[in-house]
């Protein structure tokens, strides 16, 4: 009798498993609650964003860096943010428009309005190309949720 070799996984992959066909949009939701989930129960954030003196939101640089163009810039460019575990943020916008777009890029959801001209200058802020290693993707997603914005049709009243 002769010896059997093992099978490689690449070999027991090709040879015996049935290949699954993911629902792509059932799997992004689910790693979008997962974010989130880990998000909300601040686990494995690696950075904080100062939007008060005495309120810091705590995220992950690798989800504002793939949601926005504006973090990926500064979270990845070589800038002294890149290496802060607190960023300044209190220049950029008010407090509660931080608050809705960090929870927007955590959930896809638009949640209560606020100023819109505010709300959507900062997006189309942070939607910016941030240097030549920028992506679409993360230039869209921020544009979509302007674009969502200005569609809402707000009343000038709630703002």
């Amino acid at each position: 009798m002769s010896a059997v070799s093992p099978l490689s996984l690449v070999e027991f992959v090709e040879n015996y498993t049935t290949p699954l066909l993911p629902n792509t949009a059932e799997y992004s939701s689910e790693l979008l609650q997962n974010l989130n989930h880990l998000f909300n129960t601040q686990n494995l954030c690696d950075v904080g964003l100062m939007v008060q003196t005495e309120r810091v939101i705590r995220a992950h640089r690798c989800v504002l860096s793939a949601a926005s163009p504006y973090f990926h810039a500064m979270l990845t460019g070589g800038m002294q943010e890149t290496r802060a575990d607190v960023v300044d943020m209190r220049a950029v916008a008010a407090p509660h428009i931080i608050e809705k777009l960090i929870a927007f890029i955590y959930t896809g959801l638009f949640t209560t309005p606020c100023c819109l001209e505010t709300l959507v200058f900062t997006c189309n802020h942070w939607s910016q190309k941030g240097g030549a290693n920028n992506s679409d993707t993360r230039t869209t997603i921020i544009r979509r949720w302007t674009r969502m914005i200005k569609d809402q049709a707000i009343p000038r009243s709630l703002c």
